[in-house]
């Protein structure tokens, strides 16, 4: 084998080792990219939970929220009463007056029974 040969031959086995390299290098990209739109579709969910919603577009569920006015919040929901929608604050026993909320958001992941025990 001639010597032109031996780095003909080099150069080959160099080339095959770098297709190998931007192959494995474009699956990582791929991964990276497909991991990069999954975990921002997960903040974009996790911020949307954590988002105030002004009181005038209450949820259509009759589930229980945060209520926001005045810097105080109270737990209730919101229901129809006579074609209107009314917000009901849950406080046990208080005589409560107060204004319509400002706003709400959903309520945070209550704490596991389990592990306060």
């Amino acid at each position: 084998m001639s010597d032109y040969e031996f780095t003909i031959d080099l150069q080959r086995e160099s080339l095959a080792d770098a297709n190998a390299t931007i192959g494995f290098h474009q699956e990582q990209i791929k991964f990276f990219r497909e991991e990069t739109k999954r975990l921002r579709d997960r903040i974009a969910e996790l911020e949307a939970a954590v988002q105030w919603h002004p009181a005038s577009e209450p949820p259509d569920d009759g589930k229980h929220v945060l209520l926001w006015r005045d810097n105080i919040c109270f737990v209730g929901y919101c229901t129809v009463l006579d074609g209107r929608y009314t917000w009901i604050l849950n406080a046990p026993g208080l005589p409560v007056v107060w204004p319509k909320p400002t706003h709400w958001r959903d309520m945070p992941p209550l704490p596991d029974a389990e592990a306060q025990k």
